[in-house]
């Protein structure tokens, strides 16, 4: 049996103002779809075969227009990276990050700039830590 993940990935932008007059959009098969004989398929279709797609989990798009963002995220769940990357190219303002079934993250080459630094690690406060020694002993 194949198990699917809820949320394939968290995709933490940088603060909004990075994404300021833009607009993000994600598509994939990861939330919607349906399941036979154990297997999940995307609900959505590749329209040159009309089979679902299950290469692409999920694509999120930072563009300038909302109908650009949605109809790439869409897009781009059917089509190769390579393929998406060149259709990304050619509007205006469009970085990407696409999530393929193995896990491998795609980003475009600004994608980098829009993304958040990962988030600090976290170091437990004295006081914590004089519990934890107490409770021990």
């Amino acid at each position: 049996m194949t198990q699917r993940l809820a949320v394939p990935t968290l995709v933490l932008l940088a603060p909004w103002g990075s994404v300021r007059k833009s607009v993000v959009a994600t598509s994939g098969s990861y939330r919607r779809g349906f399941d036979v004989a154990g297997r999940h398929y995307s609900d959505v279709v590749d329209p040159r075969t009309g089979r679902p797609e299950t290469n692409v989990v999920s694509a999120t798009v930072v563009a300038d227009r909302a109908a650009d963002a949605g109809a790439l995220a869409t897009a781009f769940c059917v089509l190769t990276p390579a393929d998406s990357a060149r259709l990304a190219s050619a509007v205006a303002g469009a970085e990407f990050v696409i999530v393929l079934e193995d896990g491998t993250q795609v980003r475009s080459a600004g994608w980098r700039a829009l993304a958040a630094d990962p988030l600090p690690r976290l170091t437990p406060s004295p006081v914590t830590s004089v519990y934890a020694s107490e409770a021990a002993a």
